[in-house]
C-alpha cells in the first residue's frame, strides 16, 4: 500500500484515535472471548440459554482474536497516555507483548518453577488457591505480537515525524 500521497496526520489527533481504538479494540477482545468460550462465563450464563451457542466451534482463528485486540487496545491506551509517540507506542506494544507471552509461559505446564507459576496465576486472577487452571498457546503469543506492532505500523504509515 503506497502511503507517500496521503496527507500527514498531526500527532494530537493520531493519539485521540488512539484512545478511541484502544476502548474499541479492548471491547471487541472482551466480546469475542465471551462468545467464544464453549462455557459462558456464570452471570451470561444466568441471563440466556447457552445450548453451545458460543462455542465458535473450529473458526482456529477465533481463539487467539481475543488475544491480538487485547494487545492492540492496551499498547494504544498506554502509547496514548504516554503522548501516543512512536517511541510511546514501541515502549507499550513490547510491555503489553511481554505480559502477554509471560502469562502464557506461566500457563505452560512445563513452566521451570510452578511455585512461582501459581503465584502468578493467583496475582493476576487476584484469587488465592485457585487451581492452576489456564492453557498455554502460542498462537495467542504470536497474535499478540502482531496486535501490539499494528499501532506502531499505523502511526508508521499516517503520521509524519
Amino acid at each position: 500500500m503506497d502511503t507517500k500521497n496521503w496527507p500527514a496526520m498531526q500527532q494530537t489527533k493520531f493519539t485521540t484515535i488512539l484512545w478511541g481504538a484502544g476502548l474499541v479494540s479492548l471491547a471487541l477482545g472482551m466480546a469475542v472471548y465471551l462468545a467464544c468460550r464453549s462455557e459462558p462465563p456464570f452471570l451470561i450464563f444466568l441471563w440466556t440459554n447457552h445450548n453451545n451457542l458460543y462455542d465458535c466451534g473450529g473458526i482456529e482463528v477465533m481463539n487467539s482474536m481475543p488475544s491480538a485486540l487485547h494487545a492492540v487496545g492496551f499498547t494504544c491506551l498506554l502509547g496514548a497516555s504516554l503522548g501516543g509517540t512512536r517511541l510511546a507506542l514501541i515502549v507499550s506494544g513490547i510491555f503489553w507483548f511481554t505480559t502477554n507471552a509471560l502469562w502464557e509461559w506461566a500457563c505452560n505446564v512445563n513452566f521451570p518453577w510452578p511455585h512461582i507459576r501459581r503465584q502468578v496465576v493467583e496475582w493476576f486472577l487476584i484469587q488465592p488457591g485457585l487451581v492452576h487452571a489456564c492453557t498455554s498457546d502460542l498462537t495467542d503469543v504470536f497474535a499478540a505480537a502482531v496486535g501490539a506492532a499494528l499501532p506502531i505500523a499505523l502511526h508508521i504509515a499516517f503520521v509524519s515525524r
